[in-house]
């Protein structure tokens, strides 16, 4: 029997999604429109994009075991109702899903019917008497299937740990992994793509001296085991973050020569804010920057990786991060 491909998995769950592509060991959602929030995770390697998509085979031998059900139709896609307590109150979240020999996909999408999208998509792998549980995709969308107001990517992510740990007992999950892939748009309401996305981990790596997912208790690892190069320039970040001024890198001169079309006003003013901030933490100062964060992102998003190179940051993007449960 053939291993069932996740993409047929997603399909089912999906059927008239048009935006599915695939990643190495994960899926990955195209920008739409009204794409506000990405983090698009994938389970290891590389991946090909010289061509403008994922490759598909690739993926595919990538596979380390087969599934035994290769039959899979609508029948086996069931509902999942996951109780999650928001502000004090039970809410009902509704999960599709379908269960494998080997795996347990669960998602949750958006109600549209031209072209409906995954709002968080979680893996289960199962691997004997043990499971790991994988979040592959986290897409904020004004329309997803949560009856909360105020959706944001950190109470996707919330709610995505929340399901894992109601599952817990049952599959005997022992740990959670995830791709950092993610990217913040430039300004949020503009157009996303590839230029005026700012790469999510490294921006939290300069602004809090780990990654978004590092300060929510994850660690570069696969499986458990923390590959101790990685973990070293892991910790180097944060030392690094910790102990560089805003004095110590010439930002201002960065913006002017990186900004030609900037106000005489606005540079004056930036060249203010520096000086007031010189004897600040960089950290603390880049942080403030991007408060007016539509105002200000343009001017981060044009100089922070000149700043990460010169202070010898790792980038964290499309690393693997693992946190024992």
């Amino acid at each position: 029997m053939k291993y069932t491909k996740l993409e047929t998995v997603i399909k089912l769950l999906y059927p008239d999604m048009k935006y599915l592509d695939l990643i190495d060991t994960g899926i990955y959602f195209r920008d739409i429109p009204d794409y506000k929030f990405s983090s698009m995770h994938a389970v290891g390697g590389a991946t090909d994009k010289s061509k403008g998509r994922f490759d598909v085979d690739k993926y595919m031998k990538k596979q380390a075991k087969e599934q035994k059900n290769d039959n899979v139709d609508h029948s086996d896609v069931k509902v999942y109702k996951h109780k999650y307590t928001h502000k004090g109150d039970m809410i009902i979240i509704k999960f599709k899903y379908v269960e494998l020999s080997e795996t347990v996909t669960f998602s949750i999408g958006t109600p549209r019917n031209d072209t409906p999208e995954s709002c968080i998509t979680v893996v289960i792998e199962k691997m004997g008497d043990k499971s790991y549980a994988h979040i592959k995709n986290l897409s904020y969308y004004s329309d997803c299937n949560i009856d909360i107001e105020n959706i944001s990517g950190s109470l996707l992510f919330d709610v995505a740990i929340d399901l894992i740990m109601s599952l817990q007992s049952k599959y005997r999950i022992i740990g959670i992994q995830v791709a950092d892939n993610s990217e913040i748009r430039c300004p949020k309401r503009g157009e996303s793509n590839a230029t005026n996305n700012i790469n999510l981990a490294l921006m939290s790596t300069l602004t809090r001296g780990t990654t978004w997912y590092g300060s929510r208790g994850f660690k570069p690892g696969k499986y458990g085991v923390y590959e101790k190069t990685i973990t070293k320039q892991y910790k180097r970040n944060a030392e690094i973050m910790a102990k560089v001024l805003t004095r110590d890198i010439p930002i201002y001169e960065m913006i002017k020569a990186n900004n030609p079309k900037l106000s005489p006003e606005t540079l004056k003013t930036l060249n203010r804010f520096m000086q007031l901030h010189a004897d600040d933490l960089l950290s603390t100062t880049l942080t403030k920057l991007l408060e007016p964060y539509d105002k200000t992102c343009i001017i981060f998003r044009s100089i922070y990786r000149q700043i990460a190179d010169l202070l010898h940051i790792t980038d964290f993007q499309n690393k693997v991060f693992y946190r024992k449960i």
